[in-house]
Protein backbone atom coordinates (compact mmCIF):
# COMPACT_ATOMS: atom_id res chain seq x y z
CA UNK A 1 0.00 0.00 0.00
CA UNK A 2 1.16 3.56 -0.79
CA UNK A 3 0.89 6.23 1.88
CA UNK A 4 1.75 9.89 1.40
CA UNK A 5 3.31 11.70 4.35
CA UNK A 6 2.97 15.48 3.97
CA UNK A 7 4.49 17.84 6.50
CA UNK A 8 5.37 21.41 7.27
CA UNK A 9 8.13 22.34 9.68
CA UNK A 10 9.38 25.48 11.37
CA UNK A 11 12.33 24.37 13.49
CA UNK A 12 12.88 20.86 12.12
CA UNK A 13 11.17 18.61 14.68
CA UNK A 14 8.12 18.00 12.51
CA UNK A 15 10.42 16.99 9.64
CA UNK A 16 12.09 14.51 12.00
CA UNK A 17 8.66 13.20 13.04
CA UNK A 18 7.49 12.87 9.41
CA UNK A 19 10.69 11.01 8.48
CA UNK A 20 10.18 8.67 11.45
CA UNK A 21 6.57 8.01 10.39
CA UNK A 22 7.67 7.28 6.79
CA UNK A 23 10.36 4.87 8.05
CA UNK A 24 7.84 3.17 10.36
CA UNK A 25 5.41 2.76 7.45
CA UNK A 26 8.20 1.31 5.29
CA UNK A 27 9.10 -1.18 8.04
CA UNK A 28 5.45 -2.26 8.04
CA UNK A 29 5.57 -3.06 4.33
CA UNK A 30 4.15 0.18 2.95
CA UNK A 31 5.53 2.40 0.24
CA UNK A 32 5.83 5.75 2.01
CA UNK A 33 6.37 8.94 0.04
CA UNK A 34 7.53 11.97 2.04
CA UNK A 35 6.71 15.50 0.92
CA UNK A 36 7.40 18.91 2.51
CA UNK A 37 4.45 21.22 1.80
CA UNK A 38 6.63 24.33 1.50
CA UNK A 39 8.65 22.85 -1.39
CA UNK A 40 6.11 23.56 -4.12
CA UNK A 41 3.30 21.57 -5.69
CA UNK A 42 2.58 18.48 -3.62
CA UNK A 43 1.69 15.23 -5.28
CA UNK A 44 -2.01 14.64 -5.73
CA UNK A 45 -3.49 11.82 -3.72
CA UNK A 46 -4.52 9.76 -6.75
CA UNK A 47 -2.76 6.42 -6.43
CA UNK A 48 -2.27 6.67 -2.67
CA UNK A 49 -4.12 4.35 -0.30
CA UNK A 50 -3.68 6.62 2.71
CA UNK A 51 -2.17 9.88 3.90
CA UNK A 52 -0.67 11.38 7.02
CA UNK A 53 -0.24 15.12 7.45
CA UNK A 54 2.05 16.49 10.16
CA UNK A 55 2.29 20.15 11.13
CA UNK A 56 3.60 22.19 14.07
CA UNK A 57 1.62 24.71 16.08
CA UNK A 58 3.32 28.08 16.49
CA UNK A 59 1.48 31.05 17.95
CA UNK A 60 -1.78 29.04 18.00
CA UNK A 61 -1.70 28.34 14.25
CA UNK A 62 -0.49 25.72 11.78
CA UNK A 63 1.65 26.72 8.76
CA UNK A 64 -0.40 28.10 5.89
CA UNK A 65 1.21 25.90 3.24
CA UNK A 66 -0.01 22.71 4.91
CA UNK A 67 -3.48 24.20 5.33
CA UNK A 68 -3.56 25.11 1.64
CA UNK A 69 -2.51 21.57 0.66
CA UNK A 70 -5.21 20.04 2.88
CA UNK A 71 -7.88 22.33 1.43
CA UNK A 72 -6.80 21.46 -2.13
CA UNK A 73 -7.00 17.72 -1.36
CA UNK A 74 -9.77 17.56 1.24
CA UNK A 75 -12.20 15.48 -0.86
CA UNK A 76 -9.65 12.70 -1.39
CA UNK A 77 -8.34 13.00 2.20
CA UNK A 78 -11.86 12.37 3.47
CA UNK A 79 -12.26 9.39 1.11
CA UNK A 80 -9.14 7.45 2.14
CA UNK A 81 -7.67 6.47 5.50
CA UNK A 82 -5.95 9.65 6.65
CA UNK A 83 -4.43 11.00 9.81
CA UNK A 84 -3.21 14.27 11.26
CA UNK A 85 -0.23 14.80 13.56
CA UNK A 86 -0.23 18.06 15.51
CA UNK A 87 3.23 18.87 16.88
CA UNK A 88 3.59 21.20 19.85
CA UNK A 89 5.34 21.59 23.16
CA UNK A 90 1.91 21.88 24.78
CA UNK A 91 1.51 18.14 24.17
CA UNK A 92 4.35 17.56 26.64
CA UNK A 93 2.76 19.78 29.28
CA UNK A 94 1.82 18.46 32.69
CA UNK A 95 -1.21 20.78 32.63
CA UNK A 96 -4.48 19.40 31.24
CA UNK A 97 -5.69 22.85 30.19
CA UNK A 98 -2.77 23.08 27.76
CA UNK A 99 -3.69 19.68 26.28
CA UNK A 100 -7.27 20.90 25.88
CA UNK A 101 -6.10 24.14 24.26
CA UNK A 102 -3.91 22.37 21.70
CA UNK A 103 -6.74 19.94 20.89
CA UNK A 104 -9.08 22.89 20.34
CA UNK A 105 -6.57 24.57 17.99
CA UNK A 106 -6.28 21.35 15.96
CA UNK A 107 -10.06 20.83 15.92
CA UNK A 108 -10.66 24.37 14.61
CA UNK A 109 -7.96 23.93 11.95
CA UNK A 110 -9.42 20.64 10.73
CA UNK A 111 -12.99 21.96 10.77
CA UNK A 112 -12.00 25.08 8.79
CA UNK A 113 -10.39 22.85 6.15
CA UNK A 114 -13.36 20.46 6.09
CA UNK A 115 -11.08 17.51 6.80
CA UNK A 116 -12.19 14.63 9.00
CA UNK A 117 -9.09 12.46 9.48
CA UNK A 118 -9.68 8.99 10.91
CA UNK A 119 -6.91 9.55 13.44
CA UNK A 120 -5.41 12.58 15.17
CA UNK A 121 -2.22 12.39 17.21
CA UNK A 122 -0.76 15.15 19.36
CA UNK A 123 3.02 14.76 19.41
CA UNK A 124 5.29 16.71 21.70
CA UNK A 125 7.91 18.74 19.90
CA UNK A 126 11.34 19.95 20.92
CA UNK A 127 13.06 22.96 22.37
CA UNK A 128 15.75 24.08 19.94
CA UNK A 129 17.61 26.24 22.43
CA UNK A 130 20.79 26.23 20.33
CA UNK A 131 18.91 27.65 17.33
CA UNK A 132 17.02 30.43 19.13
CA UNK A 133 18.06 34.06 19.31
CA UNK A 134 18.59 35.56 22.78
CA UNK A 135 14.99 36.70 23.27
CA UNK A 136 13.35 33.47 22.13
CA UNK A 137 15.81 31.38 24.19
CA UNK A 138 14.97 33.49 27.26
CA UNK A 139 11.20 33.14 26.72
CA UNK A 140 11.37 29.40 26.02
CA UNK A 141 13.57 28.85 29.08
CA UNK A 142 10.96 30.66 31.19
CA UNK A 143 8.16 28.50 29.78
CA UNK A 144 10.22 25.33 30.32
CA UNK A 145 10.88 26.30 33.93
CA UNK A 146 7.14 26.77 34.51
CA UNK A 147 6.55 23.29 33.07
CA UNK A 148 9.35 21.66 35.04
CA UNK A 149 11.31 21.03 31.84
CA UNK A 150 14.99 21.46 31.18
CA UNK A 151 16.33 25.00 31.28
CA UNK A 152 19.80 23.98 30.12
CA UNK A 153 20.10 26.17 27.04
CA UNK A 154 23.43 24.67 26.00
CA UNK A 155 21.65 21.79 24.28
CA UNK A 156 18.35 21.10 22.54
CA UNK A 157 15.62 19.20 24.38
CA UNK A 158 13.40 16.67 22.60
CA UNK A 159 10.04 15.63 24.06
CA UNK A 160 8.59 13.49 21.24
CA UNK A 161 7.37 10.08 22.41
CA UNK A 162 8.62 7.90 19.55
CA UNK A 163 6.90 4.71 20.75
CA UNK A 164 3.48 6.43 20.76
CA UNK A 165 4.20 7.82 17.30
CA UNK A 166 5.13 4.36 16.03
CA UNK A 167 1.89 2.90 17.44
CA UNK A 168 -0.07 5.72 15.80
CA UNK A 169 1.46 4.98 12.38
CA UNK A 170 0.64 1.31 12.86
CA UNK A 171 -2.94 2.23 13.66
CA UNK A 172 -3.29 4.04 10.34
CA UNK A 173 -1.80 1.09 8.46
CA UNK A 174 -4.31 -1.22 10.16
CA UNK A 175 -7.18 1.05 9.04
CA UNK A 176 -6.32 0.72 5.33
CA UNK A 177 -8.57 -1.94 3.78
CA UNK A 178 -6.84 -5.17 2.77
CA UNK A 179 -6.07 -5.22 -0.94
CA UNK A 180 -5.79 -1.45 -1.16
Amino acid sequence: MRILVVYATVEGQTRKIAEFIAETLTQRGCIAELYEAAKGAAPHLAGFDGAIVAAPVHLAAFPGEVGAWIEANVVRLNAIPSAFVSVSLASASKFEDEHAAISEIADRFLAAAGWKPRLVHHAAGALRYTQYDFIKRFLMKHIAAKEGGSTDTSEDQEYTDWSKLEAFAGELVASVPTGA
